[in-house]
C-alpha cells in the first residue's frame, strides 16, 4: 500500500496499518520398520513494515528510506506466524495376527502407522507505526508485507506450508509527540 502525506511543519507521523492474513501448515509422519523417529515441521508467517520516502534499486526493491518505529531496521513486524512440528517414533500396527496363527506372531501383517496434523488460520491485524520528525513537504509512505515459509522432514516426514496477505488499509496522521517521548 502506498500513500502520500503533506506536512506543513516538522511533524511526527502516526501510521495505523491493518491487514488480513492467513496461514496454512500441514505435517505428516509415518512409522517404519526400524523404529526411527519421523519428523515434519512447517512454518508460515507474514511481516509488515512502514517506509517513509522509500528509495528503490533498479529491480524495484526498497534499499533505503526511513523505517518506522519500533521497526527502525526495516525487518518487519510479525502480523501472523505459526511453527508446527510433528515428531513420532512409531512402530508398526499388528493386523490379522490373532486370526492367522494365534498369539505366536505367525501370519502377522505389519502396516505402517500414519499421523497427519493440519492447521489453517486466517486473521485480521492492526499495528501502529511511528515516524518521528518527518520534516516538511510531501512524503510517500509505503507499507510492505512479506510472507515467509519453510518446511523440513526426515525419515518419511512431509510438510507443506503457505502464508498469504490480502485486503488492507492504512491511516496516516500528522501528530506532535511530547518532548519527553522516547522508545
Amino acid at each position: 500500500m502506498t500513500s502520500s502525506v503533506k506536512t506543513s511543519n516538522v511533524a511526527d507521523l502516526f501510521v495505523d496499518t491493518s491487514l488480513v492474513t492467513g496461514l496454512y501448515t500441514s505435517t505428516q509422519v509415518k512409522g517404519n520398520g526400524n523404529g526411527s523417529t519421523s519428523t515434519a515441521s512447517a512454518m508460515g508467517g507474514v511481516q509488515v513494515r512502514a517506509v517513509l520516502d522509500p528509495q528503490f534499486d533498479s529491480s524495484g526493491n526498497v534499499v533505503g528510506g526511513t523505517y518506522a518505529y519500533p521497526d527502525d531496521q526495516g525487518t518487519g513486524i510479525t502480523f501472523d506466524q505459526r511453527i508446527q512440528t510433528l515428531t513420532a517414533n512409531l512402530g508398526n500396527i499388528f493386523t490379522d495376527c490373532f486370526a492367522n496363527g494365534g498369539n505366536t506372531g505367525t501370519g502377522c501383517t505389519l502396516t505402517a502407522e500414519q499421523i497427519t496434523l493440519a492447521l489453517e488460520t486466517t486473521s485480521a491485524h492492526s499495528f501502529n507505526f511511528i515516524l518521528v520528525n518527518g520534516g516538511t513537504g510531501t512524503h510517500t509512505l509505503l507499507i510492505q508485507a512479506q510472507v515467509n515459509t519453510n518446511v523440513t522432514g526426515s525419515n518419511g516426514g512431509v510438510a507443506i506450508s503457505n502464508a498469504m496477505f490480502g485486503l488492507g488499509s492504512v491511516t496516516v496522521e500528522s501528530v506532535i509527540f511530547v518532548n519527553s517521548f522516547s522508545f
